[in-house]
């Protein structure tokens, strides 16, 4: 996809896990009780876009691969969402998470490269086949792109 190619400004990988609550929940890196382990990330947690830190990737992230001769690109952080809901919490409703991986100007993904991304999770039911996860590459805000947050793929 040539939209690779033509943002200047910083971009992003968006991760939206679609059923934090009943599917796939990713975990992180923390200290809980004075011990350091893996653990969920509380409903209410968050690290907002303007607190994005490369910590806070360590923290998710265990890996990060890619086909392309240089690697994967260095991300300048990370951030996610507390957990959210589309409908209201009483009617039922499924929760969902978004954590970004923000890139810097020019060091952002590639067209025709093949990624991988490693991170904890507890996997609660699954069905084979069903969606899990929705992955946007996009601008990283106002600058360098056409549009605001335009999303590439």
């Amino acid at each position: 996809r040539n939209e690779y190619s033509t943002p200047t400004g910083a971009t992003m990988l968006m991760l939206r896990f679609l059923d934090v609550s009943r599917k796939f929940e990713p975990y992180w890196h923390n200290q809980e009780n004075g011990i350091r382990g893996v653990y969920a990330i509380p409903d209410t947690q968050e690290v907002t876009k303007a607190a994005t830190m490369q910590h806070v990737c360590g923290k998710i992230f265990l890996e990060f691969w890619s086909s392309h001769s240089e690697g994967f690109p260095m991300p300048t952080g990370c951030h996610f969402t507390q957990k959210l809901s589309d409908q209201p919490v009483n009617g039922g409703s499924d929760f969902f998470r978004e954590i970004y991986i923000t890139f810097g100007e020019g060091n952002g993904l590639r067209q025709g490269v093949e990624y991988h991304i490693v991170l904890n999770a507890r996997i609660m039911l699954l069905t084979a086949g069903e969606q899990l996860v929705d992955i946007y590459a996009m601008c990283a805000g106002f600058t360098g792109c056409e549009r605001p947050y335009q999303v590439f793929e």
